[in-house]
């Protein structure tokens, strides 16, 4: 059935000086964006699941390889892997993120979906918003 959902990891990279929970925060942000598409299920991980998937996933510059995909798909049992590359943040207003993201099928390997861009406040998803000026990483949202 091709509207069945698929179950979906998300991982980040990004920059080893970037501030750990600031990419955790993105990264669950980008998960509630994508629990809201009709056609990916992301996949909630322990701590230390997201470390070693992040681990793993990253010396991944373009195509992951599709061996890496398929072991994710025994080790995990997902359907596609979504991987985010957080390029450039920036938390002065108005705040400005660079990213780029890619959905890949962990049973073919296939690039499922691709987007990217570099984004101020004015266009970022509101829940991504709201979470970061929660952590205080950006000034309250009026």
């Amino acid at each position: 059935d091709s509207t069945r959902e698929l179950w979906t990891l998300v991982t980040v990279q990004a920059d080893p000086l970037m501030d750990p929970d600031l990419v955790r925060e993105i990264r669950r942000a980008v998960a509630e964006e994508l629990e809201a598409s009709p056609a990916l299920e992301p996949m909630f991980l322990s701590p230390a699941q997201e470390s070693e998937l992040a681990e793993e996933t990253r010396s991944w510059y373009r195509r992951p390889p599709t061996h890496a995909l398929v072991s994710l798909s025994r080790r995990f049992g997902a359907d596609a892997i979504a991987v985010l590359r957080l390029r450039r943040f920036d938390p002065y207003p108005p705040a400005y993120v660079s990213l780029q993201v890619q959905v890949h099928s962990t049973e073919t390997g296939a690039l499922l979906f691709a987007s990217s861009g570099d984004h101020t406040s004015d266009w970022l998803p509101p829940s991504l918003l709201a979470r970061l000026a929660a952590r205080r990483v950006l000034a309250p949202l009026p």
